[in-house]
């Protein structure tokens, strides 16, 4: 980890691939070679990571025809920002505690596996005291009820605004219980994870002072 930062890795794979461990695994060599190879140990970019490993797997996953969609995210807490590189995920939800809406993050590029050439891009967002982010499969909003509607990204960004004021864990529980209750079952076909991430209300997140980040990871099932 970079100093003061927290970075989260939200995945989901097509094809014959062996799932989000392996991912995971493919991030964390990434990131410790890119480490050790630089001039005084500097800590990789997103890009880069997500640059080196896309070097490792993209000819591997076109092989096997599969891909992988994927946002790597990580938190400047000293410099109050996110950076990220999205490739092909579901959109983030970042809430704005200030002036309390919420806005759709994305990046431009394609997943792990479509191209060789692809050449991947990170985007940076400032945030404050009291956001939100909210990263989930698109197994959230493509439940479906039984008269074949999608729960869809306009009840997730409702849900998120209305209760933003949740800690991160009990505001995955809220969008948990609201999608079975909207599908009305308990089990779904498609994986349902979610990642929350709030900045702290306290005085070291109040400008000019640097942010401090309550996270909470995956709560649905793994691939």
């Amino acid at each position: 980890m970079p100093p003061a930062g927290l970075a989260s890795l939200l995945s989901r794979h097509a094809g014959r691939l062996a799932g989000r461990a392996a991912i995971k695994g493919q991030f964390l060599r990434a990131l410790s070679q890119l480490i050790a190879s630089s001039d005084r140990g500097k800590f990789p970019e997103p890009e880069e990571v997500v640059t080196a490993v896309h070097a490792d797997v993209t000819r591997q996953f076109i092989g096997l025809e599969s891909f992988v969609t994927l946002c790597y995210a990580r938190f400047d807490l000293d410099g109050c920002r996110v950076t990220f590189v999205d490739c092909g995920h579901t959109k983030t939800v970042h809430f704005q505690r200030r002036p309390g809406r919420c806005e759709m993050l994305r990046g431009e590029n394609i997943p792990l596996g479509f191209s060789e050439r692809e050449i991947y891009h990170q985007v940076t967002v400032p945030f404050e005291a009291g956001d939100v982010f909210f990263f989930y499969s698109d197994g959230v909003t493509e439940a479906m009820n039984p008269a074949g509607e999608f729960f869809g990204e306009d009840r997730l960004v409702e849900l998120i605004q209305t209760q933003s004021p949740l800690e991160p864990e009990e505001l995955i529980d809220r969008v948990h219980r609201a999608v079975v209750a909207f599908s009305q079952a308990e089990t779904f076909a498609d994986d349902v994870t979610c990642v929350a991430v709030k900045i702290a209300d306290t005085p070291e997140t109040l400008p000019p002072g640097p942010g401090v980040v309550k996270g909470d990871h995956p709560n649905g099932n793994e691939d």
